[in-house]
């Protein structure tokens, strides 16, 4: 009796398959959703690291044009005591 109890509780073969087949696509939806999350914060990094690298960029150039200034400075001040 409880190997026919065990049939009887069992989904038929196409059955079967309908379940698996919702389970697999809500799985891929799940995935779906999680790695367009995971994009959408990779991106976000991607941005912040270009905003540093523009305020680095910047910084860099302020550094140039002080130190160009500085020399010209250097050259004249040379210059007017020779």
């Amino acid at each position: 009796m409880g190997r026919k109890d065990n049939a009887l509780s069992q989904p038929f073969p196409a059955e079967r398959e309908k379940i698996l087949d919702k389970q697999y696509h809500s799985l891929i939806e799940q995935l779906g959703s999680k790695t367009g999350a995971q994009a959408e914060g990779v991106v976000g990094e991607i941005h912040l690291k270009e905003m540093e690298l523009e305020t680095l960029n910047a910084l860099c150039r302020n550094l140039e044009s002080s130190n160009n200034e500085m020399s010209a400075a250097r050259n004249w001040f040379r210059q007017s005591y020779i």
